[in-house]
């Protein structure tokens, strides 16, 4: 059936479990008409949640239903702005800098770009990713192989690739982050956290085993010995299987994503709390991450009751990444949505559009939860939600 549709392979796999269209309905709660567009061809593409919620009861993983990404294109407002450092990632640029800019220069403007993504100011960093790659470039270029430069190149690589994946521009951030893998591959540190960020990637488009695949690669090959390697080392390993296990249970392979998040906590315990990594500066590893990570995905397996529980216990008061404790709280907020406390899913959207408010624009579980808000039976649509809509960029009728 390779040539098969996504309506041929629900149906296919539903005829063989002997269950009728109702009774998968009934069993996966997608709702019968939505079922019957799919299975005739009328809709050729289905969110991930909607396959996930279809495999539990078919007994099969997402990836044998999936035909195709599950990516959300690019704002086109997007792709015009971030076009100069799309242009930038492989070291074309439309001059040289005006000398070889030294390693120290280039790690200082590194750190500078880290502040920007870190505080979400989207069109500041934007303006200086293109900079950083040229400049990354020209050094690279002169310097040759050398292991600092390669992995200083490889680090503005990654921040180019993070923050075209969070706009969504996958196809770019792919490539950016394949670059930054090649770039650090030689490092025990950065060659993991370049290689788990090119998972991410290919997880945000829906690429569920590729993303499995090169986490669990990585992961393998880098695995760490926990008594003697260093914090980055076991954090970079610990983000891998935080990557592997949440690919593992949209792709409805439960006791995959078990497995591997029992891995991240002992990475956790080892690292003793969260932490920024020095080669990952705009991330964090320790045990309040992979809490949230486990409540991301009792959220992804339909369990927002235990989402709840886990993460009222969790406190992002001098959390050391901000943007890690707002991803969180999105779950949160979809986590009140689908128990029916609209008000608290708002005032906690309404508390991340206040910190992060360019972020928040391109977060498609922010647009989803407040598609779930505005479609309630209500007479009018609540002040509050409207102002959400508008945030996250979706049209209300």
């Amino acid at each position: 059936m390779d040539d098969a549709t996504l309506g041929d392979r629900i149906r296919a796999v539903r005829m063989r479990r002997g269950l009728t269209q109702k009774e998968l309905t009934a069993a996966s709660g997608v709702s019968l008409s939505l079922l019957k567009k799919l299975e005739s061809g009328v809709l050729t593409t289905a969110r991930l949640e909607t396959l996930r919620t279809l495999a539990g009861p078919l007994d099969v993983t997402v990836s044998s239903l999936a035909v195709g990404p599950d990516e959300e294109s690019p704002h086109d407002d997007d792709v015009t702005v971030w076009e100069p450092v799309r242009s930038a990632i492989d070291g074309s640029r439309a001059g040289p800098p005006d000398r070889e800019p030294p390693l120290a220069g280039v790690e200082a403007a590194c750190a500078d770009a880290v502040r920007l993504v870190l505080g979400s100011r989207f069109a500041e960093v934007r303006v200086l990713l293109p900079l950083l790659l040229r400049d990354a470039g020209a050094l690279a270029d002169a310097a040759g192989n050398d292991p600092a430069v390669r992995v200083a190149r490889s680090r503005a690589r990654q921040l180019a690739g993070y923050m075209l994946g969070q706009t969504w521009q996958l196809a770019a951030a792919r490539y950016a982050l394949a670059l930054a893998v090649d770039d650090a591959a030689g490092d025990p540190a950065a060659g993991p956290a370049a290689a788990a960020w090119l998972a991410w990637a290919r997880l945000r488009g829906g690429d569920l085993d590729g993303c499995a695949a090169l986490a669990s690669d990585w992961a393998d090959r880098s695995e760490p010995r926990l008594t003697r390697a260093g914090r980055d080392e076991i954090a970079a390993w610990g983000r891998l299987q935080v990557t592997l296990a949440t690919a593992a249970a949209r792709d409805n392979r439960d006791a995959d994503a078990a497995t591997a998040l029992r891995w991240a906590q002992v990475a956790a315990v080892a690292v003793g709390k969260d932490f920024v990594p020095a080669g990952n500066p705009w991330d964090v590893f320790g045990p309040r991450t992979v809490a949230m990570a486990s409540a991301e995905i009792a959220l992804v397996q339909g369990d927002p009751a235990r989402t709840l529980r886990i993460t009222e216990r969790l406190d992002g008061k001098g959390f050391p990444v901000a943007r890690n404790w707002l991803r969180s709280r999105l779950d949160v907020a979809a986590a009140h949505a689908c128990q029916g406390d609209d008000e608290d899913a708002a005032a906690v959207l309404t508390g991340v559009q206040d910190a992060a408010p360019e972020w928040l624009a391109h977060q498609r579980g922010a647009r989803d939860t407040v598609a779930v808000l505005a479609g309630r039976p209500r007479r009018a649509i609540a002040a509050e939600v409207r102002a959400l809509a508008d945030a996250v960029r979706l049209p209300l009728l």
